[in-house]
């Protein structure tokens, strides 16, 4: 008795492969969103760690805030995110750094300055 070779797939099978890899991208693609959003928001606080830095080297050396140090250190942070807004003050010493914003990356950056000490919602005094 001879058997016929199988040259192709039948349509059931190709249904259900294509099925298999839908809800696998339905499951994938949102986590991945989400582990983007994360990273970003901790971007954010470490640009925001390294302009306060910044900030704080150049006002501890000098005895002033420079604008250009403010703004060049903490223009990612500042204009390109809006999280933030960090206002030197050169005759107290004092850098202020307020939340900004309500984009979900901004809500879990801010929560992650909060917890380090670094921002909150009314503005925490940096003293140098």
């Amino acid at each position: 008795m001879i058997t016929a070779q199988r040259k192709a797939y039948t349509m059931i099978e190709l249904i259900f492969v294509i099925v298999i890899i839908g809800i696998l991208a339905a499951v994938i693609i949102p986590k991945m969103a989400i582990n983007r959003d994360d990273a970003k928001a901790s971007n954010i606080t470490q640009n925001l760690a390294i302009c306060i830095g910044d900030a704080s080297t150049f006002y501890l050396k000098e005895g002033v805030f420079d604008n250009g140090i403010i703004s060049g250190a903490c223009d990612v942070t500042i204009n390109q995110n809006a999280c933030f807004t960090v206002t030197p003050n050169n005759g107290t010493g004092i850098l202020n750094v307020k939340h900004n914003g309500t984009a979900t990356m901004c809500t879990k950056a801010h929560t992650i300055v909060e917890r380090n000490g670094l921002s909150s919602a009314t503005g925490i005094d940096h003293q140098f």
